[in-house]
């Protein structure tokens, strides 16, 4: 009998209409297309490193941060946080006095196979009250491709990766930044500039002209309004010699987000908070080719409603609480609240969030027999983790949250085995 295996991952986050989505935002940083300003304090030669098309065989990568005091008060990286095992980071452990620079250097270990990659550098620094987000990216391949084939979007003369190019989310009123590569697939040079370019973008390509069979840098800059929020796509027309290139134009997006900071404690508490009966919706065993839907069921409370809640269940005390081995996994029920760390606040049951991802966390689910298979889930770093995200099976399983934050929600569909 011929068997597939089916992964069906299904991930939607739902963005809260409340001010606490912007907590864990990084630092306001604004750009004039070379360099970067983070709250007009530190500014960073760079904030994304591109290594573009390497080859498995070229070994460790690596790439250097340069960040200078532009402040009148000393500064110093107090940590940098890597999102990888894969990467290793230094930096310059003395204070920076004003207008003096920095290192943060980077080796990517380049040993993960033939894939994309796209890993963050976290930079802590005083005086910011928001950590600084550096990504180091690139394309690994086992043997070396064409420029036709690793630009394969045509425009013209020009070659792209890809069309609809993302750059992320944005606050109200911010810019961002981020390059491309763009090849020139002809046997001469080609002078690139741009028409019809959508109010709040920005583009350019270095060097200008881009040598003939070769690549350059296309740094496009978005600049957010009030007045557009959301997702916003932006365009440019390339034109090589006076003759526009391609029959349509290279397009940009961003998602701006809504800005809650002028909110009152009052218009906050009226906050819309979507609540989801369940996360989880499980297959079983299913044939081939069928079609399945899957419906999923959410009430809009207001914030208000959360808080008070909370409040309540703040002060509850744990229920193995008077449990003479309550510190026994034996003897403790698989839904109880585990015990907190010392001198740290206990997290309260979140009765108003999704609970079977809650307890999935709280145990190991060993795999069953073939025709129905739980990952295991395993105990996230901290007691007060968000989130354990399980590399093998691509599953993404919330935990507790502290109230202080409003994360999102995430509606995953566990792995099914069909035959």
């Amino acid at each position: 009998m011929k068997r597939a295996n089916i992964i069906l991952s299904v991930i939607a986050i739902l963005l809260m209409a409340t001010p606490f989505i912007q907590q864990n935002a990084s630092a306001q940083v604004t750009t004039d297309g070379k360099s970067s300003t983070v709250d007009g304090k530190v500014r960073f030669d760079k904030v994304v490193h591109d290594f573009g098309d390497v080859l498995e065989s070229d070994g460790a990568l690596k790439c250097e941060f340069t960040v200078e005091n532009i402040s009148s008060s000393p500064v110093a990286i107090v940590n940098v946080v890597s999102s990888c095992g894969c990467t290793d980071v230094t930096w310059t452990r003395e204070p920076l006095a004003a207008g003096k620079k920095g290192k943060i250097n980077a080796t990517f270990s380049n040993d993960q196979g033939p894939y994309p990659f796209d890993k963050t550098l976290t930079v802590y620094i005083s005086g910011l009250k928001k950590p600084v987000i550096l990504r180091l990216r690139g394309t690994v391949h086992a043997k070396k491709l064409a420029l036709s084939e690793l630009y394969p979007v045509k425009f013209g003369n020009l070659g792209l990766k890809e069309n609809g190019i993302k750059l992320g989310n944005m606050d109200q009123g911010s810019q961002r930044s981020d390059q491309v590569f763009i090849a020139n697939l002809s046997s001469s040079p080609a002078n690139v500039t741009f028409k019809d370019v959508s109010e709040g973008l920005k583009v350019s390509v270095s060097p200008n002209p881009i040598p003939a069979g070769s690549t350059a840098t296309l740094t496009y800059t978005i600049s957010s309004s009030r007045q557009r929020w959301g997702k916003n796509w932006f365009y440019a027309t390339p034109v090589v010699g006076g003759k526009v290139q391609g029959s349509q134009p290279i397009s940009f997006w961003a998602f701006t987000k809504e800005d809650f900071t002028g909110l009152t404690q009052e218009e906050r508490n009226k906050g819309a908070q979507p609540v989801f009966e369940t996360s989880n919706y499980t297959f079983n065993v299913v044939k081939e080719g069928k079609k399945i839907d899957a419906t999923f069921n959410f009430t809009n409370r207001p914030h208000s409603y959360g808080e008070a809640r909370r409040k309540r269940n703040r002060h509850r005390p744990p229920r193995h609480q008077g449990n003479a081995q309550r510190g026994s996994p034996r003897n403790r029920n698989p839904d109880d609240q585990l015990p907190s760390p010392p001198d740290r606040e206990p997290l309260p049951y979140r009765s108003d969030r999704i609970d079977e991802p809650r307890r999935c966390l709280r145990r190991n689910a060993p795999p069953s027999e073939d025709k129905h298979l739980h990952p295991v889930f395993q105990e996230p770093h901290g007691s007060d983790a968000t989130s354990s995200n399980i590399g093998k099976r691509g599953v993404s399983c919330f935990g507790p949250v502290h109230p202080a934050i409003r994360s999102p929600v995430v509606l995953s569909f566990p792995e099914v085995r069909a035959r």
